[in-house]
């Protein structure tokens, strides 16, 4: 039958093999290595590829044959296959694409001329060169259908076993690698480095997928540089020279360089290291994939450049009687040209390493010299892989041959089977390996399984890859440097590496040691600014995972210049982001909250303090879900148990506007506008703290207990500020005062804080100032004011927003100052949590980073901007006197109390179930009152008290502090509380100089004409204010110039004679309500 139809791709090939030299054709054919009645058939390179033709012998992939012929040579003796010889014939490639393609249409073309002995085949070494060959043998009717194992071909596309249909392979795939290879950059802290791969499927796949998941790390891959698998070895080394010297030589040279390729470019790459050796600690450190690690001849040829680098490779098993057999090879004469009679390509590796008038036949050569045997008998990383493919595939021959022949002599029904029967015993088989009769120690206890897949399941004891460092002055055995330090296991998914085993050098040739914290790493290098690194994208999310999640609304930065941008990051915002994870870890120890058979995990929205951006992630959130490092989306929101959300009250009522649209309960640890008690609008919100009414009723109580009457007022133009104003002023009526001016901070553009100075000294009478600002128009103005004003020149009361943050570095101008603080006690074990964080460069927060080296004014060394500040020292934490932030108790607070709400909810609606049920999420009425009914020991005194009123606003009450000096210092004493409200008036008189005096009165037009009516002289204060009358004039103005104007229409309608002078006069209104 003649084979089906091939793809086109592979058409094309066999048109190129057609039309290739006969000498390229005719060059290192085919070859029989062992007789046999049925045969293996094995698919390797043997020879480098010289410019299209077979160049020089390859010895690594001589020693694999090699290996498999042993292994069938003792498996023949006794005869594993009763009745029957195996036999092995070899096919070279020379790593041209042209001749893979011609020895898989030769054999195409036995199998359909009813001509093949061959029932199965071992290789190819290159996973190129396996994609040709699966393809066309796959493509083929079942009949014919030849199934191949692979011992080298790492290629991770090689998995998919719908287009590679015959194809298996022991060895792990190279996505196994590259997790391995992942996680070594990780745990050697590189984040800076480049990749010089071969120009075919193994290196483009293997860095593919190295750049993919280097990039979810947060590692820069530099630069990527393909070498031409068909480039000579002196064009290579060329091409490589060029490349070295533009890695070494930028303004942040590349000290990192992994390489994914074969033996010639990595030996290229290390002979053009060597010849520009000058000095050792300016040389890239290398990582070598298991491609490259041919370690004997290696660590011979260039030990120098080669010291300090790792290699990866799968675990490498000793095969103790086959390395005792090669070794006797090359060391007795007699037997190599025994065994070359069966192996031609034997003489061309001893050719390769001799002198060149020494050959076999000469037995006046003697023995090759011990440094020229080195670097061909150190077995290669796929020797035991080669003999597990050959063990595996014998075994699916034997089973098969079995079931045909009923256990007898060869049969024909065997030898005329459908191949594709071999293919289908091997997709499910079990193999133990220390069954055979080779007695191979190092495979005892090992099976090779295959469940349908193309590749063997992984064991569970078993690692994957190994990692090896090359090291001067340890035990060596034939000069191998490469010290194993690591091993990965893919079931795992870990790496286990000892650092205190990994060596680096510097200083050749005196080869000094480096310690574990000096030695090279690929990094961005100190005082550089690696731009081409440096990701201006803010991570709007951190993820902990859990069953069901709490969503934290956090202002991690501040809001940015540009619409929809993100700024500089926010003082506090880290404290919260912590304390949410803090708080839902603390729960269940602390106040015994257990949700039923469920983990909480978080998920933490930065909010960048921008009420709009809140908006389109949380839209994103709800719609899409939460995007894995992949680019993929999880849908959580129906794992969502609330929201703890959020500081500022412009934020929460954006928040508060979808939550109400999607039905969610949400708890704010911060924001305190009075609109936000409105259960009409926002019927699912709930608060920690009390409405700005409060608050701003204390301030005016202390205003009026002063005796002042006449005030100023600044606040930020958002919900908050404007908020705590318009409280303010709809109560000037009931305290008696009058203000002088409202000054609105706009958020942006931002006012020069001179004429912030300059409009309140128009007013100097008016001395007590109300400040209602957020936090960042606190740390914006507050040092303005301190550096400006002169001692005592005007008395400030702040809101909550400054309470009792480090605003001032000395007091003398603003000494007095009275701030409103709502402040349960900070939790200590809080505190040590912070002061505990570290960064290793890959951690789960994706602030901690940005974090920390703001806060030390320094740059870690993972960093990709290390142009300014010093680098932090290695184990970089936050100092002992480190501030946490005033509303984390509210955090932790919120957290415990939705945890207990839900907790409770979900027991009564749900049972205990790890999932969200249709009547939690149907009923949130009764989460919200589970949540209101909720009681905590706020201020560690052992008694539990509700913590929201019956409209689900906080009850906590604020305390009066004032700013002092201590030693020099900024000092807040607390002189007061709200509930009942009471201070230390004259405490306070006496620091202000005041006592006795009443200078904050006025009584007179002239000090404060704003306040008294005009048409009464004399007359005492008015309580409205200059804001208001000025509001109630040009309410006078507008209704007077509407009744005329009105009264004109109504003439005009009335007169039809004279109607053009009407008009005129109508006119002439309509500009005076312009004017």
């Amino acid at each position: 039958m003649a084979p089906s139809s091939l793809p086109s791709t592979l058409i094309l090939t066999l048109v190129e093999v057609l039309l290739l030299s006969d000498s390229m054709l005719s060059a290192r054919d085919s070859h029989i290595v062992y007789e046999g009645d049925v045969y293996i058939d094995i698919i390797l390179s043997l020879y480098d590829n010289d410019d299209g033709t077979c160049g020089t012998i390859d010895p690594k992939s001589v020693q694999e044959l090699e290996a498999v012929r042993w292994a069938i040579h003792n498996l023949n003796v006794p005869p594993y296959v009763p009745g029957v010889t195996l036999g092995l014939r070899a096919h070279p490639t020379c790593r041209s694409m042209g001749k893979v393609a011609l020895v898989a249409a030769n054999l195409a073309n036995e199998l359909s001329q009813n001509k093949s002995k061959t029932f199965g085949i071992i290789g190819p070494d290159y996973s190129s060169e396996a994609k040709v060959i699966s393809s066309l043998l796959g493509s083929l009717t079942e009949e014919y259908r030849l199934p191949m194992i692979g011992y080298a071909t790492t290629a991770a596309s090689l998995s998919d076993g719908t287009l590679y249909k015959n194809f298996f392979r022991v060895i792990p795939p190279d996505n196994i690698q590259i997790s391995a290879m992942e996680h070594l950059l990780v745990a050697m802290n590189w984040t800076y480095f480049a990749v010089i791969y071969d120009d075919d499927a193994y290196g483009h796949e293997g860095v593919r997928h190295l750049e993919s998941v280097s990039k979810q790390r947060g590692i820069c891959l530099i630069e990527k540089i393909a070498i031409d698998t068909q480039l000579s070895y002196q064009e290579t080394t060329s091409k490589l020279n060029e490349t070295f010297i533009s890695l070494v030589n930028q303004p942040s040279p590349v000290l990192g360089v992994v390489v994914f390729g074969g033996t010639q470019l990595s030996a290229s790459l290390l002979d053009v290291m060597n010849k520009s050796l000058n000095n050792v600690q300016k040389f890239p450190i290398l990582i070598l994939s298991e491609a490259a690690m041919d370690v004997g001849m290696f660590a011979v040829n260039w030990p120098t450049v080669l010291a300090g680098s790792f290699a990866l490779n799968p675990p490498r098993r000793q095969i103790e009687k086959f390395e005792i057999y090669w070794e006797s090879l090359y060391k007795n004469q007699t037997k190599l040209r025994e065994e070359a009679v069966k192996n031609p390509w034997l003489l061309d590796v001893f050719e390769l390493v001799s002198n060149p008038n020494c050959r076999p036949s000469n037995i006046t050569c003697g023995q090759l010299p011990q440094n020229i045997l080195d670097s061909i008998l150190v077995p290669t990383p796929f020797v035991h892989f080669a003999i597990q493919a050959t063990i595996v595939l014998i075994e699916a021959i034997k089973n098969v041959y079995n079931y045909k022949c009923n256990n007898a002599d060869l049969c024909s029904s065997f030898l005329n089977v459908s191949r594709t029967e071999i293919t289908n015993k091997l997709a499910f088989s079990k193999v133990e390996l220390d069954a055979f009769p080779l007695n191979i120690k190092s495979f005892q206890g090992i099976s090779v399984i295959f469940n349908g897949s193309v590749d063997a399941e992984p064991q569970q004891q078993s690692n994957s890859y190994v990692v090896f460092n090359c090291q001067e002055n340890i035990d060596r055995i034939r000069d191998d440097c490469f010290k194993e330090v690591g091993n990965y296991n893919r079931l795992s998914n870990k790496l286990e590496i000892s650092k205190d085993a990994i060596k680096d050098y510097k200083n050749y040739p005196n080869y000094t040691e480096l310690s574990w914290n000096d030695i090279r790493k690929g990094q961005c290098s100190n005082g550089s600014l690696c731009s081409r690194c440096v990701n201006n994208e803010i991570s709007p999310v951190l993820i902990i995972p859990g069953e069901l999640y709490i969503v934290g609304v956090v202002p991690v930065h501040s809001r940015g210049a540009l619409p929809m941008q993100c700024g500089d990051l926010k003082r506090g915002g880290m404290d919260i982001a912590e304390a949410i994870n803090f708080a839902i870890h603390q729960s269940r120890f602390q106040y015994g909250v257990d949700v039923p058979n469920a983990t909480i995990g978080a998920i933490i929205m930065d909010s960048c303090t921008h009420p709009l951006l809140i908006k389109e992630r949380l839209l994103t959130l709800y719609r899409y879900g939460i995007i894995n490092k992949d680019g993929s989306y999880l849908q959580i929101i129906s794992k969502v148990l609330g929201f703890v959300a959020a500081w500022t009250s412009d934020v929460s009522i954006s928040v508060a506007d979808i939550l109400t649209e999607i039905k969610h309960v949400q708890i704010s640890y911060g924001s305190t506008a009075s609109i936000l008690s409105n259960r009409t609008m926002f019927p699912y919100f709930l608060r920690m703290t009390s409405s700005d009414t409060v608050q701003a009723k204390v301030m005016l109580d202390i205003i009026k207990d002063l005796g002042a009457n006449y005030i100023q007022i600044i606040n930020s133009d958002n919900s908050y500020g404007n908020g705590g104003k318009d409280v303010i002023l709809e109560s000037l009526d009931e305290y008696g005062i009058c203000v002088a001016q409202v000054i609105t901070i706009p958020s942006f553009p931002k006012w020069i804080q001179s004429d912030i100075i300059q409009k309140i000294r128009q007013f100097t009478t008016a001395k007590v100032v109300i400040l209602f600002l957020s936090t960042s128009d606190f740390e914006w103005l507050v040092p303005s004011l301190e550096e400006r004003l002169f001692p005592r020149e005007f008395i400030f009361i702040a809101s909550e927003e400054w309470g009792r943050r480090p605003l001032l570095q000395k007091v003398n101008n603003l000494l007095g100052t009275l701030t409103l603080s709502a402040d349960p006690p900070m939790n200590q074990k809080f505190r040590e949590q912070m002061l505990s964080l570290r960064s290793n460069g890959q951690d789960d927060n994706p602030w901690l980073e940005s974090f920390l080296e703001h806060e030390l004014k320094c740059h870690l060394q993972w960093s990709f901007n290390k142009s300014s500040s010093k680098p932090c020292r290695n184990d970089a934490g936050l100092k002992n006197d480190y501030q946490v932030d005033l509303w984390v108790p509210f955090v932790e607070n919120a957290v415990y109390a939705l945890l207990t709400g839900a907790s409770r909810t979900l027991t009564k609606q749900c049972g205990k179930t790890e999932d969200i049920c249709d009547k939690y999420r149907g009923n949130i009425t009764e989460l919200i009152e589970q949540i209101k009914r909720v009681k905590l020991d706020l201020y560690n005194n052992g008694n539990s008290e509700y913590i929201f009123d019956s409209n689900g606003d906080g009850k906590l009450g604020y305390s009066i502090y004032m700013v002092d000096n201590e030693a020099g210092g900024v000092k807040y004493s607390k002189i007061g509380t709200s509930s009942p409200f009471s201070w230390k008036k004259d405490e306070w008189m006496t620091l202000m100089n005041l006592k006795g005096q009443s200078p904050l009165k006025c009584e007179d037009r002239a000090s404060c004409p704003n306040c008294f009516q005009i048409d009464k002289p004399g007359s005492s204060l008015c309580a409205c204010s200059g804001y208001l009358y000025s509001t109630i004039s040009l309410i006078i103005v507008c209704t007077v110039s509407m009744a005329t104007v009105i009264f004109l229409l109504i003439k005009l309608r009335r007169k039809g004679g004279n109607k053009l002078k009407l008009f005129r006069r109508f006119q002439s209104h309509v500009k005076y309500i312009e004017v």
